[in-house]
């Protein structure tokens, strides 16, 4: 270290060398086997268990799929977590049919709502908003018996 000028110069170094990273990306063999497999989770549950054990259910079918493949995970370095990753951000693309999301969410409910017993509830304009409404019949059907009130919540821009 020296000072010059009333700056201090310095020069700084390490006698470790890096060691070595692991690339964790999925290879695209993977991916394309996420993406062929898609359709097959996750597996349906009853309507009162919660949504995120549909992901999570799936996420360990398909991850022990890819550790069956491999002879318990050998040679691979991507995880479970990656894997459910691709997979979510994959799945967004059946879910998106338009890019405002109230208009996504209306055409999604006349494409799918029959298969997934889902109603469209019919509602007045209000000007200057955007508005959708459905009934996940399933979900309302189990928690009716066990519902003494049940609040809706709405986003609003």
């Amino acid at each position: 270290m020296m000072q010059q000028d009333g700056y201090i110069n310095c020069a700084l170094k390490h006698h470790l060398k890096h060691i070595c990273y692991n690339d964790i990306s999925i290879p695209e063999k993977w991916c394309q086997f996420i993406r062929d497999n898609h359709k097959l989770g996750p597996m349906k549950v009853c309507a009162h268990c919660f949504f995120e054990f549909r992901i999570t259910e799936w996420g360990v079918k398909i991850w022990h799929e890819i550790l069956q493949q491999t002879r318990g995970g050998l040679g691979i370095t991507f995880r479970q977590k990656v894997v459910c990753y691709y997979w979510v951000c994959k799945g967004a693309n059946v879910w998106r049919c338009a890019n405002n999301p109230i208009a996504s969410v209306h055409k999604w409910c006349q494409k799918f709502g029959a298969q997934e017993n889902i109603e469209i509830v019919e509602m007045a304009h209000v000007p200057h908003s955007w508005a959708f409404s459905f009934i996940v019949k399933d979900f309302i059907g189990a928690w009716v018996p066990k519902t003494d009130s049940f609040l809706v919540d709405s986003m609003c821009k």
